[in-house]
């Protein structure tokens, strides 16, 4: 619990008590509907978008563009030094999503349909350890939501994100994963929203049905706190262009393999500490955002579990190392 206080203390430490300028309005008046209009979810974001969780974000008008791709990143973890003599472990993954409708145009009787496509190739490159023998493991999903609007500040939202995740030498229904969630979100203010609700996600964690929490709260005038899936941030949003702070993520991923001739389960988690950033490219309605994130990674550990994922067989740690991301996001 010390840990936790501490790490919150970080987060919301650049601040200060900096006091509220009377009138300002946090957001401007472009971020948030109009009372009575509709609100309308981006994808939504989680720290592992293969299997997300509802983001309390929006884009600067509700829409996007299907079949253009709006999540464009590659990250590196490592190098990472590993048990054994010179052995070290380094991992890429390189991702991207591609809306499959614009949820202002896919509605029936109030409710809204948002679906995207979403892609990720990641290479385990391992040296002085034959452990780690994976080499390239590919992820494909299809993250779909339908919303409806609750009154004139809330919206209800049910989700369902099927994947395939897999090193393509194993082709049997293990390979399938599934998830789902529900819930609710709010905008009580100019200056806080968020959303609350249930996922469901069988075979992926370790705990079958968990909370979701996202919060988005501006709490002085140029910083704001965001706690989206399982990142908690303080970003300065000071700037018409330009935001930055530091964060806390913890990620995960899960495949089925072929492991020594036997069909396996293999799972990787870790935790992130850093400093993130993002650029408007292209001021206006429509945004291009240059993002980059750069840190260090701890708690690194591999699991090989049985092909149902009830025992855990095998498990290693790696020692810190670096972590950095760079990519482009789009938004309409």
């Amino acid at each position: 619990m010390r840990f936790y206080l501490i790490l919150l203390g970080l987060l919301l430490a650049p601040a200060g008590l900096a006091a509220w300028d009377e009138g300002y309005d946090p957001y401007g008046a472009s971020t948030y509907p109009a009372a009575g209009e509709e609100t309308l979810f981006d994808e939504p974001l989680g720290v592992d978008p293969m299997y997300s969780t509802p983001s309390s974000e929006t884009s600067s008008n509700g829409g996007q563009h299907a079949f253009i791709p709006d999540d464009v990143y590659v990250e590196v973890l490592g190098n990472m030094s590993l048990k054994g003599p010179h052995a070290r472990t380094r991992l890429v993954n390189f991702f991207a999503s591609v809306p499959l409708t614009n949820p202002q145009r896919a509605a029936w009787k109030g409710w809204h349909l948002d679906a995207h496509l979403t892609a990720r190739v990641t290479w385990l490159h391992t040296k002085g350890n034959d452990v780690l023998d994976e080499d390239a493991l590919y992820t494909m999903g299809l993250n779909m939501a339908v919303s409806h609007a609750v009154g004139s500040r809330g919206q209800f939202q049910l989700g369902f994100v099927p994947q395939l995740s897999t090193d393509f030498d194993v082709m049997s229904h293990e390979n399938f994963y599934w998830g789902g969630y529900a819930a609710y979100s709010s905008r009580v203010n100019e200056r806080f929203r968020y959303t609350v609700g249930l996922a469901f996600m069988p075979d992926y964690y370790d705990h079958y049905v968990f909370p979701v929490l996202n919060v988005r709260w501006r709490y002085s005038q140029h910083w704001e706190l965001r706690v989206q899936a399982s990142r908690l941030s303080a970003v300065w949003v000071g700037g018409q262009r330009f935001e930055w702070g530091p964060f806390f993520q913890w990620n995960s991923g899960v495949w089925t393999v072929r492991r020594r001739g036997q069909t396996r389960q293999f799972r990787m988690t870790n935790c992130i500490l850093g400093a993130g950033m993002t650029y408007n490219l292209t001021p206006g309605s429509s945004r291009v955002l240059f993002l980059a994130d750069l840190g260090c990674s701890f708690y690194n550990t591999f699991r090989v579990r049985d092909k149902g994922g009830d025992h855990t067989l095998e498990r290693y740690r790696a020692h810190p190392g670096l972590y950095a991301r760079i990519g482009f996001r789009v938004q309409f």
